[in-house]
């Protein structure tokens, strides 16, 4: 008995000091995260949270100005949601952070699993406390319900954001610029590979511009062969946390044109012909998102072997500021894409311009970073046009096309206007930015962004190897730097 009272009063003494813990931490920052007032819920299955926005001075919308000056908002939310949101270890697994349930079983009994039995908001009014009927115990944080309030002012809070960095479209001057700051596009090897806040500085500049340089890679023997020599880009997609995506070229690939391989020259890209500005592999149903280059020898004169790069968002941009009528054609019009050599056949269809599902957050010409997705243009792998090519016949003769077809060929006018001008954009060299990229250097850029291209060289003047990763890991691993270190640099 005294054993089993020396147990409770101990089990609750852990829980005051882990509660004034809480609020200590979240009264600190109450007035910055907002703060949540109050919790109700009734019997047809909803519960309503009434709390401040955020304050984050400086911004639009409802959280400008002084805490004091916010008004308290409300979100409803269905039961069955927040207990399916349940963190508690009995939901998810405390180690995998998997899912320990099904939806579906919270279905069968819903008056037992999604009641709540009790409800309260934390002293701190950091959290919403609920104990369900099914004994399942939680603490929603404030962040939850700000995150889901469904509030589309709401979600452009920094404190909502998976990371608060945008997009940044350039030209040749403002990348040129971006280069000699501090942060800028290039780094030392041994520094991302041994410094996880240089990775984090990295991977935000390739998020935000496309592309970056890293500097001073181990020196290889470009005459040799040796699986050694993939081992540079191996490292960097290991230590982003990603994997080499296979490609009709093979996991790391060369681009040496003195090899007289014929297997090694199924691309122009493998000669020493000029390459004109291009995404790679947009005949593939899923388009790689980075393409790394990696220079291991780049000699003779300084306008030999130059790679040209062109921010493709910033020339959708363009078009769309230009002719709206024309953009909308770009991302409507499907381009065809294919592969045909030896035994290998890829061909897909998609627009030039692919963009984001639209909302109230990237609508607007001035959020236009955030709803463009990915830039598919590729002449050098661009089959005839399936699309808008067909019209009346002549002197009021009959044709056997379809009517349907037939009323295409207007969009397709559009389509080809705003190519035109797409093209006009990207062929301006004050939109290029042009490196000749020196040896022992990898230039990692966005291939469903940025546009690449180079200029002829002598043929035993240059060897790169080059390969491809998928953006899930790259997305994956700069959410978690932002977490170590986004405070550093909230820009």
């Amino acid at each position: 008995m005294l054993r089993s009272s020396i147990t409770q009063s101990t089990s609750k003494n852990t829980s005051r000091i882990l509660n004034s813990l809480i609020n200590k931490r979240y009264n600190n920052t109450i007035s910055s995260k907002g703060k949540i007032l109050s919790v109700s819920t009734n019997n047809s299955g909803f519960t309503t949270v009434e709390f401040l926005p955020p304050s984050i001075p400086g911004t639009n919308g409802a959280n400008k100005g002084s805490a004091t000056n916010i008004k308290p908002l409300k979100v409803c939310l269905n039961n069955i949601f927040l207990r399916d949101a349940s963190k508690s270890p009995n939901s998810v697994n405390p180690v995998t952070k998997q899912k320990l349930f099904n939806t579906g079983s919270l279905l069968k009994n819903i008056g037992f699993h999604c009641q709540p039995k009790r409800i309260q908001v934390s002293e701190c009014g950091g959290f919403v406390n609920i104990e369900w009927n099914d004994g399942d115990k939680f603490m929603y944080p404030y962040r939850f319900f700000v995150k889901y309030s469904g509030s589309s002012e709401i979600s452009k809070l920094k404190d909502n954001k998976i990371f608060p960095h945008r997009q940044i479209l350039w030209d040749s001057t403002k990348l040129q610029q971006q280069m000699t700051t501090d942060d800028g596009l290039t780094v030392d090897y041994e520094k991302f590979m041994n410094d996880d806040y240089v990775q984090y500085l990295t991977l935000l500049n390739m998020n935000k511009y496309g592309l970056a340089f890293i500097k001073n890679v181990p020196a290889v023997n470009s005459s040799s062969n040796s699986p050694d020599n993939d081992s540079v880009l191996v490292s960097i997609v290991d230590k982003i946390g990603g994997f080499v995506v296979p490609t009709v070229y093979g996991n790391v690939f060369k681009f040496d044109a003195t090899n007289t391989d014929t297997n090694t020259h199924t691309n122009i890209a493998f000669s020493e012909g000029k390459l004109p500005l291009h995404n790679s592999l947009t005949y593939l149903e899923n388009t790689p998102g980075w393409h790394l280059l990696h220079s291991i020898k780049n000699v003779g004169d300084e306008l030999e072997g130059v790679n040209y790069f062109v921010d493709g968002f910033n020339a959708a941009k363009y078009v769309r500021e230009l002719d709206t009528a024309a953009y909308q054609a770009l991302t409507n019009v499907p381009i065809n894409f294919r592969f045909r050599q030896g035994d290998r056949r890829y061909y897909q269809s998609k627009p030039l311009i692919q963009e984001h599902e639209s909302d109230n957050n990237n609508v607007l010409l001035s959020s236009y970073n955030e709803l463009i997705k990915e830039i598919n243009y590729s002449p050098l792998n661009q089959a005839p046009f399936t699309f808008g090519i067909w019209n009346k016949g002549t002197n009021g003769d009959a044709v056997v096309t379809d009517k349907n077809k037939l009323t295409q060929r207007f969009e397709f006018e559009d389509f080809l206007r705003g190519l035109e001008t797409f093209e006009d954009f990207i062929d301006k060299p004050d939109n290029q930015f042009r490196i000749k990229t020196p040896s022992n250097t990898v230039v990692i850029f966005n291939n469903r962004r940025v546009l690449a291209g180079r200029s002829g060289f002598g043929k035993s003047n240059r060897v790169m190897n080059g390969c491809f990763m998928d953006n899930d890991p790259t997305i994956s691993r700069l959410i978690y730097l932002e977490e170590k270190y986004g405070k550093k640099n909230l820009t």
